[in-house]
């Protein structure tokens, strides 16, 4: 009987653990998650456009029923933009792998691409 009690002692000990563990990743991926879109922000602000054409929109992150969590942009005169295209395919791909992994779920609801133009110099999203 007390060996049944250690073993069963055990098994949730160790399950525990590997909860606390799963948590802990969770919360590392968010964690980097953000901190990449936050780079991405950067590395897109504050750059001039001449034309409307010189405005990009770029997704990021990737919902649990597919598509972007929403788009940034930038200008393709953005000396940036490379690395803005590149981290914002990260935060796509670590979607992609959280939600599989932790079998996460979302709203379904469609993130529209922006329409955007150039204002000013500057790219801003069209209002209607």
């Amino acid at each position: 009987m007390k060996n049944l009690m250690a073993l069963a002692f055990i098994l949730t000990m160790t399950n525990l653990a590997r909860a606390q563990e799963r948590d802990i990743q969770k919360f590392e991926y968010a964690a980097e998650t953000k901190l990449i879109q936050a780079t991405i922000e950067l590395a897109s602000s504050v750059v001039l456009c001449k034309e409307n054409s010189d405005c990009k929109a770029i997704a990021f992150g990737e919902k649990a029923c597919g598509g972007p969590l929403g788009y940034t942009f930038t200008s393709k005169l953005n000396l940036n933009l490379e690395e803005v295209e590149f981290l914002s395919q990260k935060t796509i791909e670590r979607g992609k792998y959280l939600n599989q992994k932790y079998s996460r779920f979302s709203n379904c609801a469609i993130e529209s691409e922006p329409e955007l133009e150039c204002i000013q110099n500057f790219c801003v999203e069209k209002q209607f």
